[in-house]
């Protein structure tokens, strides 16, 4: 009986930790898109480059 809890307790912990882990890489992933989707809008190179960027951006 005892090994089965312990089974079942692992089977558990192994699927919350695979959900963290699926939860954390989708985030990932949607923050570089966002910064991919930023870094290549029209006029962010010039932007970049000009005497003020924060003004110009």
């Amino acid at each position: 009986m005892s090994i089965l809890v312990v089974v079942i307790a692992a089977a558990g912990t192994a699927l919350v930790l695979q959900a963290q882990h699926e939860n954390e890489q989708d985030a990932w992933n949607q923050a570089m898109v966002a910064a991919a989707t930023f870094a290549n809008s029209p006029g962010i190179a010039e932007s970049l480059q000009s005497p003020d960027p924060t003004a110009s951006l």
